[in-house]
């Protein structure tokens, strides 16, 4: 690698005498191996299209043949990996170590560095569309307006870059224009008709439509053209239960854990089982489900696992008009925590998703003392470090849900409406539930739609019914 390092370091002399001109140009990949070069360019394009496992497998090529290849480590896309790019910072472009230092950082959850980094980069190589699609996406769920421009930059700079239709459809149909997002799909389709990705993206938006056979004939074209999509299966499941065949969505969560590549998706898929069972109506079959699914999350010794066993009882109970036995459960949950063997990361997550769920349930239950003093303990959590979007969203629910049971509407709406616009489907469901309880009908029904047609998670899956019954009522109304 010294004959790489010399080039670096002259290319970073031309750039401070002005004989280095990035504008224009595309992003210099850096490894002393064009065969190792060569195969990394394969898995990106993999990669960027969602198509990791195959991605994976190609990097891992390109690393036995270059050991000190920083992006081909770094686009593995693990803590350990991405470590190991951060340490050959010394032998890449000033691009790439812009790059290297923005998944860094988005890795960390500093949302700051992760934004500073990624302007950077795109202020090297501003018409680079796999820099432009790098950005947009680390930026997009922290700046969704600077992310987008991104990612429509990458189309307008190269109108065949697959990858960059796929992200752009889902924001459109996060936005609500469904007729933009079923037209970028199909042309993300176009662009990669064997794709099983192209395939399962184009039925997610079946999906949030409503036209569940046709989804469910997309997820199973999707996984015959790429059988690492397990997640496709997942979502077979998931458009029966929406549909209301509740044996079918079993039977294709059954498939799905039988089918599963890792131990996340065999819990996942008995996890899933459980929300079958609650949105059928049947509590009580929901519950011995979760407790299946525990069972052989001790047995895997999953922490996260054993702990939405609790965590999900909590919600199913508040959801089914029984908040004194969802305080009970989410009590249980944060006792759980220390006795888990969670990381230090993982541990304050833990803590301050579990002791903000608690207080919810306390303030549903009118203790509303009681809810401050447990967001007071998660607040100080989240406070020692920064966080990544997501528990700043969840710790603004938080903050929101007190605003919203003393009955503070606009307070509320302010602290939870940020996270709703970025596609957490709580902090939808509950900030429709704000705009209804305020008398704003319009945007109540617009949150509530949201939650709604979330794609399949578990959080959806428990305002599923509601959401649905009051959106019709509410329009009913009208």
């Amino acid at each position: 690698m010294q004959k790489l390092t010399i080039t670096m370091l002259l290319l970073g002399l031309f750039c401070l005498s002005g004989i280095c001109q990035t504008s224009g140009k595309r992003m210099l990949i850096s490894t002393s191996s064009d065969k190792a070069r060569e195969i990394f360019l394969q898995a990106r394009d993999l990669k960027e299209n969602i198509e990791y496992v195959p991605g994976d497998k190609l990097l891992r090529q390109a690393i036995e043949l270059d050991p000190d290849f920083a992006l081909a480590h770094l686009y593995l896309n693990t803590a350990d990996e991405v470590k190991k790019a951060m340490d050959l910072l010394r032998y890449v472009t000033p691009g790439e170590a812009f790059l290297i230092r923005c998944a860094d950082a988005a890795f960390k959850a500093d949302q700051k560095h992760t934004v500073i980094y990624a302007d950077s980069l795109v202020g090297l190589y501003p018409d680079d569309p796999t820099v432009l699609f790098f950005a947009g996406t680390n930026v997009v769920v922290i700046d969704k307006v600077k992310g987008l421009k991104y990612l429509d930059k990458a189309i307008a700079v190269n109108p065949d870059f697959a990858a960059a239709y796929n992200i752009r459809a889902y924001y459109y149909m996060y936005d609500g224009n469904e007729e933009m997002a079923g037209k970028i799909f199909r042309k993300y389709l176009d662009l990669r008709p064997k794709s099983g990705n192209g395939l399962d993206s184009y039925g997610d938006f079946l999906q949030m439509t409503g036209k569940y056979p046709e989804a469910i004939d997309a997820y199973r074209k999707a996984y015959q053209f790429e059988p690492t999509l397990s997640a496709s299966l997942l979502k077979i499941g998931w458009s029966y239960m929406r549909n209301g065949e509740f044996n079918l969505a079993r039977e294709s969560f059954t498939v799905y854990q039988q089918k599963a590549l890792s131990d996340y998706e065999r819990l996942d898929a008995l996890t899933s089982q459980a929300f079958v069972s609650y949105v059928e109506g049947n509590i009580k079959r929901a519950f011995t489900d979760l407790e299946v699914m525990k069972k052989m999350a001790v047995e895997l010794k999953s922490p996260w696992y054993i702990l939405y066993e609790s965590l999900y009882k909590g919600f199913m109970l508040m959801e089914t008009g029984n908040p004194a036995g969802a305080v009970q459960a989410f009590t249980t949950a944060r006792d759980l925590v220390p006795t888990l063997a969670f990381n230090s990361d993982q541990v304050d997550f833990a803590r301050i998703y579990s002791q903000g769920f608690l207080s919810m349930a306390l303030g549903f239950n009118g203790k509303s003392d009681e809810a401050q003093k447990e967001l007071a303990v998660a607040k100080q959590i989240f406070d020692k470090k920064p966080r990544g979007q997501a528990s700043t969203n969840f710790m603004n629910l938080y903050q929101g849900l007190l605003e919203l049971n003393r009955k503070n509407y606009q307070k509320a709406i302010e602290w939870m409406e940020p996270g709703a616009l970025l596609e957490n489907e709580v902090n939808q469901y509950y900030t429709g539930m704000a705009y209804d309880k305020s008398g704003n009908t319009k945007k109540a029904i617009e949150f509530y739609t949201k939650a709604n047609r979330s794609l399949g998670t578990n959080y959806t899956a428990i305002y599923l019914n509601k959401t649905a019954k009051r959106i019709k009522e509410l329009k009913t109304s009208n």
